[in-house]
């Protein structure tokens, strides 16, 4: 538990951009999981091949995809 805590300390790209009002930048952040890799396949994509449906299911359905 320690570990995660100190782990969630740390901001992330979209935390940054959020803390910072960067809309644009939240923006392009949020669009990346809808993003193609060199095959084609979005995270969503991947998420689906190792068995994670509902992870699959979440990234296709977000807002942003």
């Amino acid at each position: 538990m320690a570990a995660e805590a100190e782990f969630w300390k740390a901001e992330t790209p979209l935390m940054e951009a959020a803390l910072n009002g960067q809309v644009e930048m939240v923006e392009l952040l949020m669009r990346a999981a809808s993003l193609k890799d060199r095959d084609g396949k979005t995270a969503a994509d991947h998420a689906r091949e190792r068995g994670h449906a509902g992870l699959a299911g979440r990234l296709g359905s977000a807002p942003w995809s």
